[in-house]
């Protein structure tokens, strides 16, 4: 069985890409002591695209992060998986606005496309 569904903040839930710092954050997440250890993998999704694009595999269950030019958007989503050590996993995320930051507005059209 997957480890149960808890707590996945991310903070602040706006902000810019490439030069303000978000911290993604699985709290309370637990398993049976022979499903352990937790394994924790970050995502973005943007809005309009089905890829997922990956952030960081971790054992640890904190990370922070500037969020890359791609990710801007108005409903960006910041997804989190949580393995268990048999590769069951559970799924949460949370949507984000991530502008584009001043002075990179002019490159904008150098963003790659999904």
């Amino acid at each position: 069985m997957p480890p149960p569904r808890r707590d996945f903040t991310v903070t602040p839930t706006s902000g810019r890409a490439v030069t303000d710092l978000f911290s993604l954050q699985c709290t309370y997440w637990e398993d049976s002591p022979e499903d352990l250890p937790l394994k924790y993998e970050f995502r973005y999704l943007i809005m309009g695209s089905e890829d997922e694009i990956p952030i960081l595999s971790t054992d640890k269950n904190t990370y922070e992060t500037v969020m890359p030019l791609a990710a801007a958007g108005p409903l960006t989503r910041v997804i989190a998986y949580i393995f268990d050590s048999w590769g069951a996993s559970s799924r949460a995320q949370r949507t984000l606005s991530i502008s584009v930051p001043v002075g990179v507005a002019g490159l904008w059209h150098l963003r790659p496309r999904l």
